[in-house]
């Protein structure tokens, strides 16, 4: 129907912002006693029996992969926001002036000319590249040379 009223069985909420995917929106879905026809789902890597036996056609190691790539993803994307924050606030410092604390001068001084300031942005900086760059770039690595074999056990893996 239009009414875009949810079925009988299924309940549907808002979650809110999701750190690393703020401009989605993110919401969940309860099934109560709704069935869905088999021929419905989307089983690519899943299946379900008439019986309602679940069995996975494929390795979980390759979709483990790729839930790794995408966690150093969010990692690298991360990084580059709050590196834009860095910057931007290192702009807006370079050229506003305000305060006239020097003794015999008239003039403000600009913001990141007070050492705490100072000081604040380059400890952030420095931060960011040691543990944000650093990371995401041991993490690619590992998953390029296929150095992850620990990860890909079956005891890693929910049952």
């Amino acid at each position: 129907e239009d009414s875009h009223i949810p079925l009988k069985g299924l309940e549907i909420g808002e979650i809110g912002p999701k750190y690393g995917y703020g401009v989605k929106d993110n919401g969940y879905l309860i099934f109560k006693d709704f069935k869905i026809p088999r021929s419905a789902l989307l089983s690519k890597y899943t299946t379900i029996t008439k019986d309602g036996e679940v069995s996975t056609d494929k390795d979980n190691k390759m979709a483990y992969r790729v839930m790794l790539t995408m966690r150093s993803n969010l990692l690298k994307y991360a990084w580059q926001g709050v590196l834009k924050s860095i910057i931007i606030a290192g702009r807006y410092t370079n050229f506003r002036s305000q305060f006239k604390s020097l003794p015999f001068s008239s003039k403000e001084r600009k913001i990141i000319q007070y050492e705490t300031t100072k000081d604040h942005l380059v400890s952030y900086l420095s931060f960011l590249h040691e543990r944000g760059v650093r990371r995401y770039e041991r993490v690619q690595r590992a998953l390029r040379s296929a150095r992850i074999p620990h990860l890909l056990k079956p005891r890693h893996h929910a049952r």
